[in-house]
C-alpha cells in the first residue's frame, strides 16, 4: 500500500493528473470492494 502512495506522490510532483485521477479511482474502487 505505501508503493501506492509513493507513486501517487511521483505523480503529484509530475503534474500529471489525468493519471492520478486513474490512480485515485482504482483506489476508491478497492476501497469499496474491501469495505462490503
Amino acid at each position: 500500500m505505501l508503493n501506492f502512495f509513493q507513486k501517487i506522490n511521483e505523480l503529484k510532483k509530475r503534474r500529471d493528473l489525468s493519471e492520478l485521477k486513474n490512480k485515485m479511482m482504482i483506489f476508491i474502487v478497492f476501497n469499496k470492494s474491501i469495505n462490503i
